[in-house]
């Protein structure tokens, strides 16, 4: 039996692109169907469906234990409780639909309810990760490529999902409840949506606007608590170079998101093209590999720039423009006492325009000497400019400085007075 054949009324087909040439071999069906005649004229169906199994040839999966009462009347379908296994996935699904023309003829809103103890979405959709295993800061991908959840057809609809355990591409979602509302118009609004996802949870509201399938976007509000990044495998596109949340950054997250992110077919965000304003505490925190904190390695004499331990990082970042702008914050580190501000562009140049103030006594002699232009003991902290005290009863002297990075090179200066932070 060829599936496209199976869901079709008034020449619409309703079998999902991915399915219409699939076979279903080995099939088994039981059941009966009652057929309710008013006046001579065939008013209702129902079909009652105790057992439903076969094998998919394309997707290499079986369908076993299908079963749940399917009813047509005046041109409306519904189902309840049709359940059923599909390879790794059980689903129960309950429908309604008008298959009519004419909107005024329709009782209720479409609507849609999904219950799921699992859900593989890569069987189901035949996603195979890239070769290699775990992706990388390295990979480009093509994102428009292949399936998108927005090549389906959009309808006037509600759906409710109730998921104990997704798997898409490479996110694993567990808990997931959600309700949302489709527009025939391709917008998506996500009313509810909480889940689980790499120990932490998250609760997501917000809009996507596919009116233009090549300029798909997403208007969020994203409170994300408890995340562990090790596992938080979350891809980004930059001009088509793909980076990982995780990549750098370690240790447990809380973040609030809202803004405006463009996404491709994929889903995956393209950072050049996307408005965001990010609150972030990162507790427990590593800042691991981070290229431009070697070009410090004069100015921390002894210390691990590959791996710099804090104990919480809080701030609120912006992004604009392919620009990160990070506000002035304080970060308790493997490193000292430090605070830093500035802007980092994130094109394919990199260029950063950071402002550290570091204690001094964590100046190397050589840092000290081409920061002051002459040796430490020709300096008298008291009287320099470029010396600050952060607590004038401890009298522990801090400088200023900056970092400007570009593609082809870097530079590292004191800070002048005038462009010292107010309170300073």
């Amino acid at each position: 039996m060829r599936l496209e054949d199976l869901l079709v009324y008034r020449g619409e087909n309703y079998v999902p692109e991915d399915y219409r040439h699939e076979d279903l071999r080995n099939l088994a069906l039981r059941g009966r169907t009652e057929l309710h005649f008013r006046e001579n004229d065939l008013r209702s169906i129902d079909l009652y469906l105790d057992q439903l199994s076969g094998k998919l040839q394309l997707h290499d999966s079986r369908l076993e234990g299908f079963r749940g009462r399917v009813h047509f009347e005046d041109e409306h379908l519904t189902t309840e409780q049709l359940s059923g296994r599909i390879g790794n996935s059980d689903l129960s699904v309950d429908l309604y639909w008008y298959l009519g023309e004419d909107p005024q003829l329709r009782k209720e809103d479409h609507r849609l309810r999904l219950q799921a103890q699992r859900l593989d979405l890569n069987q189901l959709l035949v996603w195979n990760p890239p070769p290699g295993g775990e992706p990388t800061t390295s990979d480009t991908v093509d994102h428009d490529a292949g399936f998108s959840l927005f090549d389906l057809p959009f309808w006037d609809m509600k759906v409710q999902a109730d998921i104990g355990w997704l798997s898409y591409h490479t996110y694993q979602i567990y808990d997931l409840h959600a309700a949302l509302r489709m527009q025939k118009e391709r917008l998506l609004y996500l009313d509810t949506c909480a889940m689980k996802v790499a120990d932490g949870t998250f609760d997501i509201k917000g809009h996507f606007d596919a009116t233009d399938s090549t300029h798909i976007y997403l208007l969020p509000e994203v409170k994300a608590r408890d995340v562990d990044l090790d596992r938080f495998m979350v891809k980004f596109d930059n001009f088509g170079q793909d980076y990982l949340v995780s990549e750098n950054l370690h240790g447990f997250a809380d973040c609030d998101l809202s803004g405006k992110l463009r996404l491709h077919q994929d889903l995956t965000p393209m950072l050049e093209a996307s408005e965001l304003d990010i609150a972030l505490e990162v507790r427990q925190g590593r800042l691991d590999n981070y290229e431009p904190m070697t070009y410090l390695a004069d100015y921390f004499a002894d210390k691990n720039l590959n791996r710099i331990r804090f104990d919480t990082l809080r701030n609120t970042f912006g992004l604009r423009n392919n620009v990160l702008t990070i506000p002035r914050m304080t970060v308790n580190s493997s490193l000292g006492y430090l605070e830093l501000w500035g802007t980092q562009s994130l094109d394919d140049k990199m260029e950063m325009d950071l402002s550290l103030k570091i204690p001094l006594s964590l100046v190397s002699q050589a840092a000290f000497s081409k920061l002051f232009k002459r040796p430490r003991e020709a300096v008298d902290p008291a009287q320099d400019d470029a010396i600050i005290y952060q607590d004038e009863g401890k009298k522990v002297p801090y400088t200023y400085v900056k970092l400007l990075v570009d593609e082809e090179d870097y530079e590292v200066k004191l800070l002048k007075r005038e462009e010292y932070p107010e309170r300073d």
